[in-house]
């Protein structure tokens, strides 16, 4: 998973950071980070679904202990990385 950081962004299209935040709020309606969460959280169900990983493990892959990692999952998704991972269908 590779994220572009908002100040590589700016640089490359030859605005400030600030004028890029602020553009992409008045545009889409909310922050980057909100996007950034998004992507981590597609990412944390694609693992939880199609990985062995422990919740742990994927965790410390998104960067994130796991108790952080949990709270962050529940409050994107209202529900814990367990509880996801159990409703998910055995292949």
């Amino acid at each position: 998973m590779e994220f572009m950081e908002l100040n590589k962004i700016a640089r490359e299209i030859a605005v400030s950071p600030k004028h890029l935040c602020y553009t992409i709020q008045k545009e889409k309606g909310y922050h980057p980070g909100y996007f950034y969460n998004l992507k981590i959280i597609s990412s944390a169900k694609e693992l939880l679904i199609n990985s062995p990983l422990s919740i742990a493990k994927i965790a410390l892959h998104l960067t994130y202990d796991a108790s952080n990692f949990s709270k962050f999952f529940k409050k994107w998704t209202g529900e814990t990385p367990g509880s996801f991972r159990k409703k998910q269908p055995r292949s």
